[in-house]
């Protein structure tokens, strides 16, 4: 649960994510925050995960109150995720703000609370999150995540890919249109099953009919019975 109150502030972009991971929508309040959470809900690694999940205590050298007393400051990191490599907390910040007084001494608590606690600190920029193609694969295929694939269909995709290998998009949905008929727009499938890990892409490469294709090691009896007919 979060530690602080949310509230709406006009000077930045807020809302709620829908997480199918935690079961519950979770609250942004920045872009930044808002396309890291498309990251979080595709990486296999990310079991769960938290929006502000604790105040962390810190002070600066050389600041203090009026009384002389070392001044504390709060810190709340933007979000911690449970994951199969070990917890992690993350701050998001604007590439520009990175390297004033205020973010810098965030920055360095949280580095040092993370050393302390077992975790791993992640800084997550504007820039680091949009460089690439990453973000917009993961939102194109995003928007098809609860769309049951037929099982034939699947097991078309996975027999024809066990021995081809690697195909290209369009070849993927040009075998299920002829096989299937009933389906003449295929390519929400295979969106669906790009986020699924049953197909594998390179993530940086923009989605195309020409981006290759190939099979990860998520496709298992268990998924495809999970799929309807």
């Amino acid at each position: 649960m979060p530690v602080r109150l949310r509230h709406k502030s006009y000077s930045s972009f807020t809302g709620y994510f829908p997480s199918d991971k935690n079961k519950l929508a979770i609250h942004y309040e920045s872009t930044i925050e808002r396309d890291l959470l498309f990251y979080l809900e595709f990486a296999l690694d990310v079991i769960s995960y938290e929006e502000q999940p604790m105040v962390i205590e810190y002070s600066i050298e050389n600041d203090f109150d009026k009384k002389g007393n070392i001044r504390i400051h709060f810190y709340i990191p933007d979000f911690r995720s449970n994951c199969k490599s070990g917890p992690k907390i993350y701050e998001c910040k604007p590439e520009s703000k990175v390297d004033n007084e205020h973010s810098q001494g965030q920055i360095i608590a949280g580095e040092r609370w993370s050393k302390e606690n077992v975790h791993e600190f992640i800084l997550v920029t504007d820039k680091s999150l949009r460089t690439g193609n990453a973000l917009y694969n993961q939102r194109l295929c995003w928007r098809y995540r609860n769309l049951e694939v037929p099982r034939l269909v699947v097991r078309e995709i996975l027999g024809h890919l066990h021995q081809a290998q690697i195909s290209e998009f369009e070849e993927i949905c040009d075998l299920i249109v002829s096989k299937f008929r009933e389906y003449p727009i295929p390519h929400p499938f295979v969106y669906a099953l790009i986020w699924q890990h049953l197909l594998a892409i390179d993530i940086q490469e923009k989605l195309s009919p020409t981006s290759q294709l190939w099979l990860t090691e998520k496709e298992s009896t268990d998924v495809i019975t999970s799929n309807t007919d």
